[in-house]
């Protein structure tokens, strides 16, 4: 599985890295999305301000989008598509 992550994975460069496409949705709260702001905040360098994606309000402004997309008022989205492996019977 794997996440999103904004000015990354938009940002793909021809068939070497396929786009990312949303394929699974998490629903998650308003403090949910509030509480991963402030953990990229705690990492030096990774927000800037708007309109970058990673400022406060593109990472909010996603989650709605994403929560809009999957009938939720906020959403995080992941993609399985890439390689999936089914589980073994009895596992």
């Amino acid at each position: 599985m794997h996440a999103e992550v904004l000015s990354s994975t938009e940002w793909a460069a021809g068939d070497a890295y396929p786009l990312f496409r949303a394929d699974t949705f998490i629903e998650v709260t308003e403090e949910d999305v509030e509480a991963k702001i402030g953990a990229l905040d705690a990492y030096r360098g990774v927000m800037r301000p708007l309109p970058h994606p990673r400022s406060p309000e593109a990472i909010r402004a996603q989650a709605t989008l994403r929560g809009v997309e999957a009938g939720y008022p906020f959403a995080e989205a992941f993609s399985t598509s890439i390689r999936r492996i089914p589980l073994a019977e009895g596992s």
